[in-house]
């Protein structure tokens, strides 16, 4: 890797925040992608690293609303330090989405089924952003 493309790390970040730069300058050029945010209601699909960095930055970028859904209790109850507004375990309450739309949807999943969840969930003329693998 050439010396150009390659920044040294202030002593002030560990090397276990470092592993999430790359990560969180994907998911702020999904952001760009999205324009503007403020004042939307948004679902974030997906409780892992990726969907707690959109839920942070939707929040930062003014969302009204900030749903994360997912399946792992223990994460979603970290969400709402992430800026999630709200969260819904759809292993336990899978009916909690039903029948909501969302300005935004961010599916952070990768599944075939959150793919089309996304895609029912997402109000008329909403946006949706798939950022899976």
């Amino acid at each position: 890797m050439p010396d150009a493309s390659c920044y040294p790390l202030p002593d002030s970040v560990s090397l276990i925040e470092a592993t999430q730069i790359e990560t969180l300058h994907c998911c702020l050029g999904g952001m760009e992608k999205l324009g503007t945010v403020s004042g939307a209601a948004a679902l974030v699909i997906g409780d892992g690293p990726v969907g707690m960095i959109f839920a942070c930055l939707l929040r930062l970028e003014g969302a009204r609303e900030v749903v994360v859904s997912g399946t792992q209790a223990f994460r979603l109850a970290k969400a709402d330090a992430f800026g999630a507004t709200e969260t819904v375990n759809v292993r336990t309450t899978p009916e909690a989405l039903a029948g909501r739309s969302f300005d935004i949807v961010i599916e952070a999943a990768g599944t075939p089924q959150t793919i089309a969840q996304s895609i029912e969930l997402a109000a008329p003329r909403g946006y949706r952003l798939t950022f899976t693998r």
